[in-house]
């Protein structure tokens, strides 16, 4: 990255001639890139499991219903219309469902192959949404108000978000000219990263549900990016008069915490390519490419910016900034912060400490559920058909259940009668004939799906000796929860063992990076604990625009760690490298902790700040398991920002004094080597 900003400062009208060329050639491509996203339940589970495959068998031997319709029991014009209007689109079973008063009726079917689904329901919704008595679901239909709502839900964002970020990038660039920097990065950057994940798309499907994510991360590196090389280029524009010579040190300081954040935030996003989860694999693929994409485009764009622009990045802008700007020195708050942290570092890092473990307590009482239509406004469509079909209808129109077994009909009726019919919270149940000697059980429970009671009863059904296979949303959400358990310590492993050789390229310490790592995983668990606190228990309902389930979303806290620990990883980086740089000149270890607090207070707040900004907004989403990822995302990296790295930071590394540089003795000498060049904020 270092060699391309060294070219794009030699040659900066013809790099950005070519970076222009690029854009609008991504921009085009990137354009029809959500259209063509996909959105299919199998992104949501994972394929080598007993559902899964089970589901996979029954898929084909029938065809499952993906789209079901609950009308009036009368009038028969009514009645008959409706009926004409899905026949005409698919193929009905012949059940007929009727509510338990006897006032409606319920019909699910197949839609006809040579039609896409999800358009194919979404003109039915249309076509009734002026008769309240007819609602229209399926999975067919559920997918696609998930999509449509997820396109809407970006869109808001974008619109709430824009006017903010420039209002804060004002505040924080201090001029016009480079507040636009950022905006331009950031433009760049996600057309790429669009039109990259569109050509992927063609070899490996990437999910809709992903794009909120991907953007929001886009946004928020390209704003930290800019926003540490444009701080770092002011302040080398102060010591060297030559616009060039300013960008080149820039790009030899600051440039290396950039090209270690993208490494670093990749190292994140990468673990959750071990999740057997399309939908996680695709934000995977996504923030993987769009961390790589911010660097390589901040890196060649804003040098380049920097050697045509000179004193000139700074026009536009506040008279007051323009007399003190950048880095002046001397004890301003931070300085004098981290020395009031220090005078009594035992008692501040007590409290710390204290205050993130409060935060984290919900997390021990976390419950996860399954995505399902609950997670849509009350407006929904697919939302209202489940809960008319669960409070209307038993059995339910779609079964929560099904189990299949081998066998004669006088086995497959004794395995029914001994092993099924005696179990508890079964509502209803149903056997029918799959094909040959293959039997299925269709099971209503008398429970939610996801329920406590229900995953017992699909335990309690596999532990039988009847040798039987369980499918349905209840034991696919069993099978997918353990399926991403059972690769927790793997990407763990993945995150924190290039966090740990990254942190001590940065500093030369071996017990700096360890304790970075503890104060990060307080900031997540902090942040875990009060989304429980906020979605769990339902607070803030009004204020936040959602109704609660009583739990959070299955891949919550896998979303959350990943997007969150690249991030803090990175402000530890701005912080240690710089505290780093005083005790390699000489200053002692709390005047270098000082030092380095006072020149990254500022970025490292503004960073944040934006950030939680660009992400946060997410919680005006409708959708609630994106509303839970934003404000996690957020609250972790606001929790950071202050509390660790204002307090707890600092006391510690008071604490500890000499032993935070402790390092073996063969790498000692090459780190005093490279200290020349280690600035990274």
């Amino acid at each position: 990255m270092i060699k391309l900003a060294t070219l794009s400062i030699a040659k900066p009208r013809q790099t950005l001639a070519i970076i222009a060329l690029i854009s609008i050639v991504a921009l085009v491509v990137a354009l029809g890139a959500p259209s063509r996203f996909s959105y299919s339940e199998n992104e949501l589970l994972s394929h080598n499991t007993q559902s899964y495959k089970a589901t996979q068998l029954l898929h084909s031997k029938i065809a499952f219903p993906n789209i079901a319709v609950i009308f009036p029991a009368g009038p028969e014009i009514l009645r008959s219309q409706v009926l004409a209007e899905v026949q005409k689109v698919a193929q009905l079973v012949p059940q007929r469902f009727q509510s338990n008063n006897g006032q409606s009726l319920a019909v699910a079917g197949y839609i006809n192959p040579q039609l896409t689904p999800g358009p194919t329901a979404a003109k039915l919704v249309k076509r009734f949404r002026s008769y309240p008595q007819v609602t229209i679901g399926g999975s067919a239909a559920l997918g696609q108000e998930l999509s449509e709502q997820i396109g809407r839900d970006a869109e808001k964002a974008g619109l709430i978000a824009f006017p903010l970020l420039l209002i804060i990038a004002f505040c924080v660039f201090r001029s016009v000219v480079s507040m636009l920097l950022p905006a331009l990065v950031c433009g760049t950057a996600l057309s790429v990263t669009l039109s990259f994940l569109r050509l992927i798309n063609e070899v490996t499907p990437i999910s809709i549900l992903s794009l909120n994510l991907i953007t929001a991360v886009g946004v928020a590196l390209a704003i930290d990016y800019s926003l540490l090389l444009v701080s770092r280029y002011r302040e080398e524009l102060l010591r060297h008069s030559d616009p060039s010579t300013a960008a080149l040190m820039a790009v030899a300081t600051a440039g290396r915490t950039v090209t270690l954040s993208s490494a670093t935030v990749m190292a994140s996003f990468a673990s959750l390519l071990v999740f057997p989860l399309g939908f996680i694999r695709s934000i995977a693929i996504g923030c993987m490419l769009v961390a790589i994409v911010s660097g390589l485009v901040s890196m060649i764009v804003l040098p380049a910016m920097f050697s045509l622009l000179g004193p000139g990045i700074d026009a536009l802008g506040s008279s007051r900034y323009k007399r003190t700007r950048a880095y002046a020195g001397g004890q301003g708050f931070w300085y004098l912060l981290a020395h009031f942290v220090m005078k009594r570092p035992l008692a501040v890092a007590a409290c710390a400490t204290a205050l993130l473990m409060a935060f984290g307590a919900p997390a021990l009482g976390m419950r996860l559920t399954g995505l399902a239509s609950g997670t849509l406004p009350t407006t929904a469509s697919a939302r209202e058909f489940e809960e008319r079909a669960v409070a209307e209808f038993r059995p339910s129109v779609f079964s929560e259940l099904v189990v299949i077994a081998r066998g004669g009909q006088q086995r497959v009726a004794a395995l029914y009668a001994r092993h099924i019919k005696a179990l508890p919270d079964i509502k209803a149940a149903e056997v029918n004939r799959i094909g040959g000697d293959l039997w299925g059980f269709f099971i209503t429970t008398s429970r939610p799906p996801f329920s406590h009671q229900t995953e017992s009863l699909v335990r309690e059904i596999r532990a039988t000796a009847g040798n039987l296979a369980v499918t349905g949303i209840a034991a696919e959400f069993v099978d997918t929860r353990a399926a991403l358990r059972s690769q927790i310590p793997l990407a763990i492993m993945i995150m924190a063992i290039p966090t740990l050789i990254l942190l001590f390229v940065a500093t030369g310490s071996i017990l700096l990076p360890l304790k970075a790592l503890v104060m990060i995983l307080l900031s997540l668990t902090a942040a875990c604990g009060l989304v429980v606190l906020v979605f769990q228990d339902g607070r803030f309902e009004a204020l936040l625009d959602y109704h609660g389930v009583g739990a959070l979303a299955l891949t919550l806290p896998y979303l959350l760690v990943a997007s969150t620990f690249g991030i803090l990883t990175d402000y530890s980086i701005f912080l240690l490298t710089r505290i780093k740089e005083g005790w390699d000149a000489g200053l002692s270890n709390r005047e270098a902790i000082a030092h380095g607090l006072e020149r990254t207070g500022r970025i490292v707040t503004a960073a944040a700040l934006l950030f939680c900004v660009a992400v946060g907004v997410l919680i005006t989403a409708n959708l609630v398991f994106v509303k839970e990822v934003g404000f996690g995302i957020a609250i972790a990296v606001a929790i950071d920002a202050t509390i660790v790295r204002a307090f707890l930071v600092p006391s510690l590394m008071a604490l500890f004094g000499r032993w935070n540089w402790w390092r073996p003795e063969l790498p000692r000498r090459r780190w005093r080597r490279r200290a020349s060049i280690q600035d990274l904020g």
